[in-house]
């Protein structure tokens, strides 16, 4: 078979073997890969001045450790005595807390480059050279591992990879300090085969190329929503420390905390709402309403639960759901699922709600207490005094009762301050004759007689409170941040919010560190922990699988 070659002109009437034409085409081809590999070897070669003691010392180290590599070869110059590179994970420091290498000692001698400024990132360089707020810490990771044992005495070092993240406050003294956290990923090569060069993965981090760690987000977080501390603040501490860190870029790293850990909230809300009895109230929250030039008024709902009055075994725990409004529908919303015993307070959305449901609503005796107080303080009030007086009477009762079982609860209940409420309902009718209907008093005693029999119901179950106390508590770390930081920025903030304080409130009601948790958390979930073992990240369950 033959083809035509219309291109050449001087041999125009020419005929020629295909076979013959394919076998020039593909010596053709391979010329130019191998050209373009000895192109790219060249130009590695000239990359590569090896300081070969340090070298030799990594491989020294790295036999050391994994067993896997053979001896050195045939006129190997001995180990140098420069720290080596495979000490994986490992952190560059001295005895007694020495300080870490420059980086240019993590890179072979004869390699350095000469150093052209960059632009810092987030000052954090820039104070390390200042006034010492901010001191290197040097770890590397190596990929040595990779290697067959065939080719583990031929690898040769490449080049590196620095990566820099900012770490989490330290206390020095009476002030305090961050740390740059500088890994190095060296990358090795082989000549004498065709693998690519191999590098160890960076880490795992929060915000990938990001700055922080998952430490120093969770620093971020427990300030504002465990101490009340707003970001603007934690921007001038950080500015006073030398570290320009703008409020928008620590809100940042807190919304996407906050997204992290959607799964662990939402899962937090679901147990909760498996226990019966649980407590619920809400709160008001100012949030941002762009276009308007003003706030508008959002709402923080909160369900708890907390079984240690009468010591079941059930840890305690909180959770905060945002709802723009304080309509029928937000509260249906909050309780969408529950079927049990909810203490609140006499709201009257909540009984639309138990009317529609299978929620039974046990009301507040606090909040009857509190109209009473309230009369006495500003108005007239000797039949206010002798109604707190009664109702002192029933929480003396209940110091005894508090720490009890359930059977031995309603028992003490039963026998002690159910005649009490037998006696003290008439006595409030027959005050509520003698004075005017439309009168301040009047109205407080109606409170009481229209929730009775919510009132009433923590006598026939020991697993309730006379009150809602429990969740009214869990309210003030809400109302402390909301006068600091003054609204929300916007809906999707108010629900970071509460997603993040939900878990560090939990955390404080069990005695555990809200910092060492959400780094915990946090650095779990990055490196991939799976959706089956998500109760394991829940606040009550941390002190349990910590290690």
């Amino acid at each position: 078979m033959c083809v035509f070659r219309p291109e050449d002109e001087r041999r125009a009437g020419e005929q020629i073997n295909l076979g013959d034409f394919l076998d020039d085409h593909r010596q053709a081809l391979m010329a130019f890969a191998e050209v373009d590999r000895l192109r790219i070897e060249i130009k590695a070669l000239r990359r590569m001045s090896v300081d070969h003691g340090l070298v030799s010392a990594a491989r020294a180290a790295h036999r050391a450790r994994y067993s896997t590599a053979p001896g050195p070869s045939a006129g190997e110059p001995a180990p140098s005595p420069r720290r080596p590179l495979s000490q994986s994970a490992s952190c560059y420091h001295g005895q007694n807390g020495a300080h870490a290498p420059n980086d240019n000692d993590l890179r072979p001698a004869a390699g350095r480059r000469r150093h052209h400024p960059q632009r810092p990132q987030q000052n954090l360089h820039a104070a390390r050279g200042g006034d010492g707020h901010v001191r290197d810490s040097a770890h590397g990771r190596n990929a040595f591992y990779h290697w067959s044992k065939s080719n583990a005495s031929k690898r040769k070092f490449i080049n590196e990879t620095m990566m820099a993240h900012a770490d989490r406050q330290e206390q020095v003294g009476s002030g305090r300090r961050l740390r740059v956290i500088r890994t190095s990923r060296p990358k090795y090569g082989c000549r004498k085969c065709e693998n690519a060069p191999v590098q160890a993965l960076s880490p795992p981090r929060l915000i990938a190329g990001g700055l922080p760690t998952e430490q120093l987000v969770s620093h971020v977080i427990v300030s504002k929503f465990a101490d009340a501390l707003p970001l603007y603040r934690q921007q001038q501490i950080y500015a006073r420390e030398g570290v320009d860190l703008d409020r928008s870029t620590l809100a940042d790293w807190v919304g996407r905390a906050a997204f992290e850990l959607r799964p662990v909230h939402e899962r937090l809300i679901e147990t909760i709402k498996r226990s019966d009895p649980i407590f619920c109230d809400e709160t008001h929250v100012p949030v941002l309403d762009p276009g308007r030039g003003k706030t508008k008024t959002g709402q923080f709902w909160a369900i708890a639960r907390d079984g240690r009055p009468y010591c079941s075994d059930d840890p305690p725990a909180v959770a905060y759901v945002y709802q723009p409004g304080r309509c029928k529908e937000s509260a249906a919303e909050v309780l969408n699922g529950y079927a049990g015993t909810a203490q609140v307070d006499g709201y009257g959305v909540y009984k639309s709600v138990a009317e529609e449901g299978d929620v039974k609503l046990s009301f507040c005796m606090a909040h009857v207490r509190r109209k009473f107080n309230h009369e006495i303080k500003f108005g007239y009030g000797p039949i206010a005094e002798e109604a707190l007086q009664w109702i002192a009477e029933l929480y003396r009762i209940e110091t005894q009762a508090r720490g009890r079982p359930p059977d031995e609860r309603r028992k003490i209940r039963q026998e002690k301050a159910k005649p009490i409420l037998d006696a003290f309902r008439p006595w409030l009718e027959t005050k509520l004759d003698l004075i005017s209907g439309r009168s301040e008093l009047a109205k407080h005693i109606r409170y009481a007689l229209n929730h009775w029999n919510g009132l009433l119901l923590y006598l026939d179950d020991g697993r309730l409170e006379i009150d809602s106390n429990t969740v009214e508590r869990s309210m003030r770390p809400i109302g402390l941040t909301r006068k600091n930081a003054l609204f929300a920025g916007h809906d999707d903030g108010a629900r970071c919010w509460a997603r993040l304080a939900s878990l560090a409130q939990t955390c404080k009601l069990n005695g555990v560190n809200p910092q060492a948790y959400f780094t915990d958390v946090l650095t779990k979930v990055v490196n991939g922990w799976p959706q089956s073992r998500i109760d394991d990240l829940l606040p009550f369950s941390y002190v349990e699988n910590k290690t």
